[in-house]
C-alpha cells in the first residue's frame, strides 16, 4: 500500500497490560519505522483486530495479561490471518510453549535494540 509513491511502514499490534511497557514498546517500534496499534489486553486487542481496516504485519504480546492471554490471543488472531508472526513476551520463560514456527519468544527484560532485532527478523523471513 502507498500513500504519493511512498510505502506504508508495517502495523505491528501491541498487546501489553503493563502500561510502562506498553508505551516503551510503541516507542521503539515507531522510532525505528513501524505503524503501531497497542491493547491494555488480548480482549481489547481482537476488538481492534475486528475492526482494524488492514492486516497487521505481526502481533506482538505479553504472555500473561488479564481476561485474555497472549497465547489464546495469537490463536484466535492465527485463524483470522494464518501465518501472522507472533512474538511472545515474558519475564518467565516457562510461560511459553512456542507451538507455531512463525512464533517467537522474548524475554524480558529486553534492551530495545533486541526488540527491534527480533521484528525486523521477524517481518523479513
Amino acid at each position: 500500500m502507498t500513500l504519493t509513491g511512498r510505502r506504508l511502514p508495517p502495523t505491528i499490534l501491541v498487546a501489553e497490560d503493563n502500561e510502562a511497557v506498553r508505551r516503551l514498546v510503541c516507542t521503539v517500534l515507531t522510532e525505528a519505522g513501524y505503524h503501531v496499534v497497542a491493547a491494555p489486553d488480548g480482549v481489547e486487542a481482537l476488538g481492534i483486530a475486528e475492526s482494524h481496516a488492514g492486516e497487521f504485519a505481526m502481533l506482538l504480546t505479553d504472555v500473561k495479561m488479564p481476561r485474555l492471554g497472549g497465547l489464546e490471543l495469537a490463536r484466535r488472531l492465527g485463524a483470522k490471518w494464518p501465518g501472522i508472526p507472533v512474538a511472545l513476551m515474558s519475564a518467565n520463560a516457562t510461560d511459553v510453549t512456542i507451538s507455531d514456527p512463525g512464533w517467537r519468544f522474548i524475554q524480558k527484560p529486553f534492551q530495545p535494540a533486541e526488540l527491534v532485532n527480533i521484528v525486523r527478523e521477524m517481518l523479513h523471513q
